[in-house]
This record gives structure tokens, C-alpha cells and sequence, in this order.
């Protein structure tokens, strides 16, 4: 009796694991390639580094963020103003560290804003259409980078001219943009967006792109009184971006961009405190 229920036993844990064979299924995952953690082309699965990277199809998914919006939704990253008015200066912090110990690289060159004491990257001064994709290389990397490169590395690539022919992306986005407290009686911010890249027969490669946008409705101090209402703190920019390279799809590559970023920002006098000021 006990050969039978031994017997038994081992043919219906024969038939579960027949069954568990016939419904499993494999999912090939996509090769996912990144430059930030060693500066050379690398799988995911071989650096020993954290990256998280932003594609272009994620990119395409939130067209009406920016890359303020963008970096905060990942996990160790805050920019600070990004929820504010479109104006405001952003600062960033990654994994505890402030805006001075991130490092900001373009195309793999690193960028800084002379404009203010510190020489941080102002995100406001490149568009998110002209961008390919975004690598974020979180934890030290100043034998590579610098100092700068305590916390984090964010390198954003721009977009790449097809390997052959003309590729013209127009795009543009009219929204509101007031506080809860307020009536959403039109439309308050317009993006518009035209981007041109190619590649000519004998390699080499152009683009250019144009973007601007006017953002109004909002403004960063709250007024005391409910009664009274601030006065909008308007925003407008205008990115321009010109490149011209050569590429033999062998073992030779060059590029070089030019850009003109500018932007007026208004801004008040404080909290709880209106103000007529403004950043050009």
C-alpha cells in the first residue's frame, strides 16, 4: 500500500512539473546601452555603476514636460523649483547632494552656466525636443568627471540626424497655467517646437531646431489675503541649436553645435511679497 501512495505521489509531481514547463515563457528583453559610468559604450548589465536612462520614446511619452519634470520623478533626484512657477530657478539634489557636486555633460562635454557664482547648469537653457536621450550615472564619479561629479553625473545626448535623408519634428502644445484658487478661463502657456536633422550622401550631418515658449498665470508668492491676488510671473524663452558634423559610420566622427539660449523671468520680492522684478 505504501509502494502505491508513493507511487502515486511521484506521478502527480511529474505532471505539475510537465505542466509548469508547458505554461512558462520567455521574455526577451531589449539591449540597453550606456556611456556615463566608463565614457565608452557599455550593456547595463556590465557596469558596475547605477545609470538610469531616459529614452526618446519616454521623452515622447511627456512632450509637454520639461526636463525639470522629467529628472524628478526618478528616485534619489529632487529639483528644487520644478513644481513652481515656469520661471523660477531650479536647483538639484541627488542622493543628498546639492547642485555644485552634479555634473552636466552635453553630447559627453561638460557644461556650466558662468552666468552665476556657482557655475551651475541652468536646466531652463536646453529644450526637451532637442533632446535624444538623458543618462543619470548616480554615486561618485570624479576620477572620471571631476570634482563636481560627487553625487551624480547627468549626461543628455542630443537628437541624431537620420542615417540618411531629412527628418523635420514639428510640435506644439497650448495649456493652462494658474493655482487651484483661481478661474481656468484660457489658456495661459504655448511651447512650440520645429526640429530638422540629415545626413547628406557623403556623411555629413546638419540639424537645427527652434523652440519657444511663453508661460504666464502663475505666480510664485502667495498673497496673505485671500482677497487679493499677485500679479503673474511671466516666463519666455527662446532656444536656438545649430549642428554640423561628419560621420563615416566606420571609425571616424565628428560634430560640433552651436546654441543661443534666452529667457526673461519675472520674479517677486519674497514670500508673502509682490513684486515688478526681473531676470533677463
Amino acid at each position: 500500500m505504501k509502494k502505491q501512495i508513493i507511487a502515486l505521489s511521484a506521478m502527480i509531481a511529474v505532471a505539475v512539473s510537465g505542466n509548469a514547463q508547458v505554461d512558462s515563457t520567455a521574455t526577451k528583453l531589449d539591449q540597453v546601452i550606456v556611456t556615463a559610468s566608463s565614457k565608452f559604450d557599455l550593456q547595463r548589465k556590465d557596469s558596475g555603476k547605477p545609470v538610469i536612462k531616459i529614452t526618446r520614446a519616454d521623452i515622447e511619452a511627456q512632450r509637454a514636460a520639461n526636463i525639470a519634470d522629467l529628472l524628478n520623478q526618478y528616485a534619489g533626484i529632487e529639483i528644487n523649483g520644478s513644481r513652481s512657477n515656469a520661471g523660477q530657478n531650479q536647483s538639484y539634489f541627488v542622493r543628498g547632494g546639492n547642485s555644485r557636486q552634479v555634473a552636466f555633460l552635453i553630447d559627453g562635454a561638460q557644461v556650466n552656466d558662468p552666468s552665476n557664482i556657482n557655475g551651475e547648469f541652468d536646466l531652463r537653457l536646453v529644450d526637451i525636443d532637442q533632446i535624444e536621450e538623458i543618462e543619470i550615472l548616480k554615486g561618485a564619479a570624479s576620477t572620471l568627471y571631476g570634482a563636481n561629479a560627487s553625487t551624480a553625473v547627468i549626461n543628455i545626448k542630443l537628437r541624431k540626424a537620420p542615417e540618411s535623408g531629412v527628418r523635420v519634428s514639428v510640435a506644439s502644445f497650448i495649456g493652462t497655467n494658474k493655482s487651484r484658487e483661481q478661474a481656468n478661463n484660457g489658456p495661459d502657456e504655448y511651447n512650440n517646437s520645429v526640429q530638422l536633422q540629415g545626413t547628406t550622401k557623403g556623411g555629413f550631418t546638419y540639424g537645427a531646431g527652434l523652440n519657444h515658449q511663453s508661460t504666464n498665470g502663475l505666480s510664485a508668492a502667495e498673497s496673505a489675503d485671500e482677497n487679493v491676488q499677485f500679479e503673474a510671473d511671466e516666463f519666455n524663452r527662446i532656444n536656438l541649436l545649430g549642428r554640423v558634423g561628419y560621420d563615416n559610420n566606420k571609425n571616424l566622427k565628428v560634430s560640433s553645435y552651436l546654441s543661443f539660449d534666452e529667457y526673461v523671468a519675472e520674479f517677486d520680492n519674497g514670500a508673502f511679497t509682490d513684486g515688478d522684478n526681473e531676470t533677463y
